[in-house]
């Protein structure tokens, strides 16, 4: 995925059992070539694996308009490292975070991990910081 003259689009690998690792090496060439990546129910993914994508995503090069990250827990851990990410992208604009409110052991974001998204969505502390927050995103 790392080769210029990839035109993968959709990478769908819910439920695959991904580990921070595998989304380390996943990480650059899936934001930088796919417009859709699902990450879906890969629970084994922490804030340490998301900080890999968070990273891709600041990239200029960032491609992905959907990143699918439901049923992952992430936790505000994992909120907040995202939502660093989402500072200065121009691309995403769908963030699907479903959790299984069935499952009293999944994490979910709690008003703290919200405020991160917040920041970044609309960060009034500075003219530059205003224009830095992301505006594309239109679905979480």
């Amino acid at each position: 995925m790392q080769s210029e003259s990839c035109r993968l689009e959709n990478l769908y690998l819910g439920y695959c059992a991904i580990t921070d690792e595998g989304l380390q090496a996943l990480a650059e060439g899936a934001a930088n070539h796919c417009k859709h990546l699902d990450l879906t129910g890969n629970d084994s993914i922490t804030a340490s694996g998301l900080k890999y994508l968070s990273t891709s995503m600041q990239s200029e090069g960032c491609l992905l308009e959907n990143l699918y990250l439901s049923y992952m827990g992430i936790g505000d851990d994992g909120a907040e490292v995202l939502a660093r990410g989402l500072i200065g992208n121009k691309s995403l604009i769908c963030l699907p975070l479903n959790v299984d409110v069935e499952n009293e052991e999944e994490i979910a974001i709690t008003p703290a991990g919200w405020s991160a998204f917040s920041t970044a969505l609309c960060d009034t502390s500075s003219v530059n910081n205003t224009y830095l927050s992301n505006h594309t995103i239109q679905e979480f």
